[in-house]
């Protein structure tokens, strides 16, 4: 009797120690647990995926960086606030010529996507306000982080860096293509209507053909530019109204479109850049240009 109640004491004892083990490591068996970035079933959870993001100390390897510097203050995004396509950039900021350079990397920290946008600022000196939605390639990482700074006048080193680290959302996307002309690649230099096509990252959206040409009329990126592409087509362009009905697409535009812009060979290329980047879509065939839904005369060199 003595030898079996030891036995069942040891049992006891042992049983103890495994409850208690399991709830210094981990709680509950049938749970969700976060590695490396994502959601992973621990036992047979009942509950469901969870829909939040899942961040462990693998992947929070981005410090909180302050939200502003000398001359740029950014109020959106916040440090450590999810993100997802487009990505909203909100601030101020007083600098040379009013102009500043935006990125967002991943954890790695290959550049997603880098732009140039300017301040609105009501006179030099003067801090300005700015607002800028970009589309950027897909992450590897659940991290990330947005830089805006701007080129220092002087000696073009980086100035008034700021960084703030995000989350990246999953968000359904798509790619489509925006058609800009290219120094490099263009060999025919008399022919102003050859264009080329680059890869853009968007949100998915029914709207697919106005999301395109809202893509091409940010212009290049500067990875973009360093390769030679260009964009003909005047900044502040915006579109009014597009619709495509039997195989048509019909797309108006504000007098911007034409601000300014003479020569048979410029006139080419802005028409090819427009409808290249409308007739990728099988649903169109044919593109017509118009301003203000005037399209007689518009755009003719």
């Amino acid at each position: 009797m003595k030898k079996l109640a030891l036995l069942i004491g040891i049992f006891i004892l042992i049983a103890i120690a495994a409850i208690g083990l399991r709830i210094i490591i981990g709680g509950d068996e049938d749970t969700w647990v976060c590695r490396d970035g994502a959601w992973t079933k621990h036992g047979n959870p009942s509950s469901p995926q969870p829909t939040t993001q899942c961040l462990d100390s693998n992947t929070e390897t981005f410090p909180t960086v302050a939200t502003r510097s000398e001359n740029i203050i950014v109020t959106s995004p916040v440090p450590n606030q999810e993100v997802g396509l487009p990505l909203k950039i909100e601030g101020q900021a007083r600098v040379f010529e009013n102009q500043f350079t935006y990125r967002v990397r991943d954890k790695s920290g290959t550049i997603l996507y880098e732009g140039y946008a300017s301040a609105n600022s009501p006179d030099i000196g003067q801090f300005g306000n700015f607002s800028v939605d970009v589309n950027y390639a897909q992450p590897s990482s659940v991290m990330g982080m947005v830089e805006i700074f701007n080129y220092s006048a002087k000696d073009g080193s980086q100035e008034n860096m700021v960084r703030i680290p995000v989350i990246f959302k999953n968000t359904k996307s798509t790619i489509v293509k925006v058609f800009f002309s290219n120094q490099n690649r263009n060999t025919n230099t008399q022919d102003c209507s050859l264009v080329y096509a680059t890869d853009r990252r968007i949100p998915e959206t029914e709207a697919v053909a106005r999301a395109a040409i809202n893509e091409l009329l940010k212009g290049p990126s500067a990875s973009e530019f360093d390769q030679g592409y260009r964009t003909n087509i005047n900044s502040g362009v915006e579109i009014q109204n597009l619709s495509i009905e039997n195989g048509l697409a019909k797309v108006d535009f504000n007098q911007q479109l034409q601000e300014n812009v003479g020569g048979s060979c410029r006139v080419q290329a802005i028409r090819s850049q427009i409808a290249e980047t409308l007739t990728q879509f099988t649903s169109v065939q044919d593109v017509v240009i118009s301003i203000d839904g005037e399209a007689e005369g518009v755009l003719q060199p």
